[in-house]
C-alpha cells in the first residue's frame, strides 16, 4: 500500500469488535427462517422491508437483505468513538479510501480482493423481546400474505406449475404456523411485560406512600420549628424592652421590673432550648440534616440570649 508508514499505524482507528456480517438471500423469508431455526439466532430488528437482523450474542448480528443473488456482501467492524470524519483521515493514513461518503453510521472500504468491510461505531442497541416478537409476527403477516395473493391469483382451471404451486402452500402453511407460535410467543411477552409493569408500579406505590409520609413528616417539623422561631422572636422582643437607651443605665424601677420578670424569661428560654433540643435530635434521627442544623442555631441564639438577660440584671 503506498502512503502507509510505521507511525500512521498510531491513528486512532481501531477495531473493537465485529459489529455484524450481511449476506443477501433470494428469498428473505426462507434465509431468516433457516438462520433463526438452524442456529436459534432471535429477530434484532427490521428497518426496512427487505432487511431482517438476527442478533448473535451479547452485541453482534447477522443482517440478511433481500438480493438477487445470494452470498456474502460485507462485514462490519466496530470501534469505540465513531466519528465520520476522523474514520476518513485514519483510513487514508492507512492507505484505505472509503468508497462511499457514508451515512453517519458507518463507511465501506474495499480489500485487494475487492470484500467490502464496514466501519461503525461498537455500539449496539437490541430491540427487547417484546419488540423482536412483533417484529417476527409482522414479517410472518407480511409473508403469509403475499404468497397468499399469489396462490389466489393462480387460475386453477388453466395449466400452472403444480411444483411451484406446491412450494407456495407449503411456505404459506409454514408462515401460519410461524404466526400461531409468534402469537403465542407474543402472549406470552405481553404477560411477562404486564408483570415487570405491574412490579415496577407496586414498588413506584410504596415509593409513593414512603414520600407522602416523608413529606408529612417534614412539614410537621417545620412547622413546629417555626412556632418555635416565633416565641424566641417574641421573648427576645420583650426582654429587649427593658435595654436602656445607649449610655444609660437601667433605672431601680425598670432593674426591680426586669428582676420580677426574670423567673419567667428563664423558664420561657429553657422550655425554648429543650423544645429545639428535641426537635434537633428529631431532625437528625429523620436525617433532616438543614433543619437539625437550623434547631440548633437558634438553640445556641436562646443561649446567647439568656446570657444577655444576665448581664442586663447585673448591670
Amino acid at each position: 500500500m503506498t502512503g502507509w508508514s510505521a507511525a500512521a499505524a498510531q491513528a486512532g482507528l481501531e477495531a473493537a469488535s465485529i459489529n455484524h456480517v450481511s449476506i443477501t438471500g433470494s428469498n428473505l423469508q426462507r434465509t431468516v427462517d433457516f438462520y433463526s431455526r438452524v442456529f436459534n439466532l432471535p429477530r434484532q430488528g427490521q428497518g426496512q422491508a427487505n432487511l431482517v437482523q438476527l442478533a448473535v450474542g451479547k452485541a453482534g448480528h447477522l443482517s440478511i437483505r433481500q438480493g438477487a443473488k445470494p452470498g456474502f456482501d460485507h462485514f462490519a467492524i466496530g470501534i469505540e468513538g465513531f466519528n465520520k470524519d476522523r474514520v476518513i483521515a485514519d483510513l487514508r493514513a492507512r492507505g484505505a479510501t472509503p468508497i462511499d461518503g457514508g451515512d453517519g453510521a458507518g463507511l465501506h472500504v474495499a480489500d485487494p480482493a475487492g470484500s467490502r468491510a464496514c466501519v461503525m461505531s461498537n455500539k449496539s442497541k437490541r430491540d427487547s423481546p417484546l419488540v423482536q416478537s412483533v417484529l417476527a409476527l409482522d414479517s410472518y403477516l407480511s409473508e403469509l400474505e403475499r404468497v397468499g395473493a399469489k396462490i389466489n391469483g393462480t387460475d386453477m382451471s388453466a395449466d400452472f406449475d403444480g411444483e411451484y404451486i406446491q412450494k407456495l402452500i407449503t411456505r404459506f402453511t409454514e408462515c401460519g404456523k410461524g404466526i400461531s407460535e409468534e402469537v403465542t410467543n407474543l402472549s406470552t411477552q405481553l404477560r411477562e411485560a404486564q408483570a415487570r409493569a405491574e412490579a415496577v408500579a407496586q414498588g413506584v406505590s410504596r415509593q409513593a406512600e414512603l414520600f407522602n409520609s416523608r413529606r408529612n413528616e417534614r412539614n410537621e417539623k417545620l412547622e413546629e420549628f417555626r412556632v418555635l422561631g416565633e416565641k424566641v422572636r417574641e421573648l427576645t422582643a420583650a426582654i429587649g424592652r427593658f435595654r436602656p437607651a445607649r449610655g444609660d443605665r437601667l433605672t431601680n424601677e425598670d432593674r426591680a421590673r426586669l428582676t420580677s420578670n426574670v423567673p419567667g424569661f428563664e423558664a420561657q428560654v429553657a422550655g425554648l432550648i429543650g423544645g429545639l433540643q428535641n426537635l434537633q435530635k428529631s431532625a437528625r434521627d429523620s436525617r433532616m440534616k438543614a433543619l437539625e442544623k437550623n434547631a440548633e442555631s437558634l438553640a445556641q441564639t436562646l443561649q446567647a440570649v439568656r446570657k444577655k438577660l444576665h448581664e442586663l440584671q447585673d448591670g
